[in-house]
């Protein structure tokens, strides 16, 4: 029986396989729903199909609208920063659907066709070359289903598309980025959906905080501003390869205003993802003593100009103050209360050792006060250990092991200079944004940045399998 399935999947086109999934959801939804709600729901499943053929024909398009609703929107819309939460519209009957919502769905659908349809380059990505990621996803799912036996279908839903849908993508942009072109063209957006938090920061700065500048005056929230981290890097490094071709002044100006804008933005953990970013990058040669002294001048530049500004300002002490929490963490208020969390999530978590307390009970934490209270664990790896166990937790690592070991090879392995180059960003921004994880939770541009990565190493990875086989051949010719 299966195998007549696979031979009737195998004739059929994606789009053919699509027409009829959206059959059968609407004969579904007919049977279940009936009367006049049916048509409201069809014109759901119509817009919902369509995305989805937006999805599986221009993955670049979707790439931009998944950066712009989960993050970009974010900084628009929201502009308390005491009520950091993610913008949503009422979908009816007391579910809200936030606005990546329909763009995810679009992009796993698509996704899923091109494993039904026979797409060997989509089974190779999620069967081999990115096994850990297809292990982990398989544990979130056991988890999912378990959380929803426990606290009901609504809220494990919520948690796990609020903490964990960022990573969903990464298989997406594999499959769908093929060519080089491909590549090159989403590289382009994301540096453009990076550095238009510059213009954001610029606006919020002056419309919501009045230029004011001090610890809670957020010009940027924190995942907007490592956002604008890693397209600062890519544009960096476009000018080590080669790939910067306007003015070096637009240049030091984009690195000026974005580094003034990390300082002002003051989220301790994007300065954290910074050092190491910048030293990992020191490590592996790209800061040569004259492109520090370049930079040098330019961070000069930006503190004087931040100083002239701010008179009344004394920029070195408050960088000095914001920094206590990574250099003496005990003698800040905010590090101190995390700590606090921290150590009630690790102590609640051994009694669910393996397995976690699950997604949906909303980390009910109690604080330094003794109350019980509701709040994001700020620490990716204790929130994986709490929420999925130990288990997920050491998944998860395994996933961002291999994923690290893919680039590296990448990098050293490839002579061409853009995948050289992107291999690079991405193995940056991967142990960057590890370090921001120990303060924060996933986020959209990372995985972005990595997924892109990872298209290129599969690239790199099939011309090497094809060199091999063809040298196989060639080898086995001359000896007959």
């Amino acid at each position: 029986m299966s195998s007549l399935l696979e031979k009737a999947s195998s004739r059929r086109s994606p789009l053919e396989i699509s027409a009829m999934v959206l059959i059968a959801l609407s004969f579904f939804a007919f049977l279940v729903f009936g009367g006049e709600k049916v048509v409201l729901l069809l014109n759901g499943l119509c817009l919902a199909f369509g995305l989805v053929l937006v999805a599986y024909k221009y993955h670049w398009v979707m790439v931009g609208l998944w950066g712009l609703a989960t993050q970009i929107m974010v900084e628009v819309v929201i502009w308390d920063y005491s009520n950091y939460v993610e913008p949503s519209i009422s979908a009816g009957g007391g579910v809200d659907m936030l606005y990546g919502d329909p763009i995810l769905f679009a992009m796993l659908t698509a996704m899923s066709i091109k494993v039904a349809s026979g797409d060997l380059r989509a089974r190779h990505v999620l069967l081999r070359e990115n096994l850990w990621w297809t292990i982990f996803m398989g544990w979130m799912v056991f988890e999912l289903a378990r959380s929803m036996m426990l606290f009901g279908i609504v809220s494990p839903m919520g948690e796990f598309r609020t903490y964990f849908r960022e990573i969903l993508i990464v298989p997406y942009v594999i499959i769908f980025a093929r060519s080089r072109h491909d590549q090159w063209r989403v590289f382009q957006i994301l540096v453009g959906l990076s550095l238009s938090f510059i213009v954001i920061g610029l606006f919020r700065g002056a419309y919501v905080h009045n230029f004011a500048f001090h610890a809670y005056a957020k010009w940027l929230y924190q995942h907007g501003s490592l956002g604008l981290l890693w397209g600062t890097l890519a544009i960096y490094l476009m000018k080590q390869f080669g790939f910067w071709w306007r003015s070096n002044t637009l240049l030091a100006m984009l690195i000026g205003i974005s580094m003034a804008l990390t300082i002002i933005a003051s989220h301790r953990s994007v300065w954290l993802a910074a050092i190491v970013s910048l030293f990992v990058l020191f490590l592996m040669g790209y800061f040569r003593m004259g492109t520090i002294m370049k930079l040098a001048f330019i961070a000069m530049t930006a503190t004087i100009l931040l100083g002239l500004v701010y008179e009344e300002l004394d920029l070195f002490g408050y960088i000095q103050e914001r920094m206590t929490a990574l250099t003496a963490p005990s003698q800040d208020q905010t590090a101190s209360w995390r700590f606090y969390l921290w150590m009630d999530a690790i102590e609640q978590s051994k009694a669910h050792f393996l397995e976690g307390k699950g997604l949906g009970n909303y980390f009910q934490l109690r604080s330094p006060t003794g109350s019980i209270v509701t709040a994001m664990l700020h620490n990716q790896y204790i929130q994986l250990h709490y929420q999925i166990g130990i288990i997920g937790l050491v998944l998860y690592l395994a996933f961002a092991l291999q994923t690290y070991v893919r680039l590296r090879r990448t990098y050293v392995e490839t002579l061409d200079p853009f995948y050289k180059m992107t291999a690079l960003l991405s193995l940056v921004v991967l142990l960057g944004a590890s370090a921001y994880y120990v303060a924060y939770d996933f986020e959209p541009f990372t995985w972005l940045f990595v997924s892109l990565g990872l298209a290129i190493a599969q690239n790199h990875a099939e011309e090497k399998e094809a060199a091999r086989l063809y040298y196989r051949a060639y080898y086995a010719q001359n000896r007959m």
